[in-house]
């Protein structure tokens, strides 16, 4: 019997030879795998242990702003109901006659005028109605020397 599967396995010698190497890169394989596995699970737990430790930092960091803006906004309600407090508000009625009239005049004497405007006013004034040609007032005086 052990004869015959030793002449058994001398004829059949590559086969099994075959077999053998498929097994043993088989096995390699699935080693292979398996630490690719591994890896990148490690890998996916420390990226999500990051990303967690950066969500929690961001929201602290968002909840010590909102305490500093509602402190802020505390603050400005507290100032501005003390600033309301002290007004006070007064009604009273004001009866009067208006007395004085307002009686508006453009003089021209105070501004420095080349001979060229100062004509070019006078023609303006009597063009609308404004001048001494249309009898409402004086023509605009002279240019005077500096002072």
């Amino acid at each position: 019997m052990w004869l015959t599967l030793v002449r058994w396995i001398g004829a059949h010698r590559i086969l099994l030879a075959a077999l053998a190497a498929g097994l043993l890169l088989g096995g390699l394989a699935w080693g292979i795998w398996a630490i690719r596995r591994d890896g990148y699970e490690t890998g996916k737990a420390e990226v999500q242990a990051r990303w967690d430790d950066a969500v929690r930092e961001a929201d602290k960091t968002a909840r010590a702003q909102e305490q500093l803006v509602q402190r802020a906004v505390d603050a400005i309600g507290t100032r501005l109901s003390a600033d309301l407090s002290r007004l006070r508000i007064e009604h009273r009625t004001i009866n009067r006659r208006i007395v004085d009239e307002v009686h508006s005049v453009p003089v021209y004497g105070e501004c420095r005028l080349t001979e060229r405007v100062w004509r070019d006013l006078n023609a303006l004034r009597a063009a609308t109605g404004a001048g001494v040609a249309a009898g409402s007032g004086t023509a605009v005086p002279a240019i005077a020397a500096d002072r």
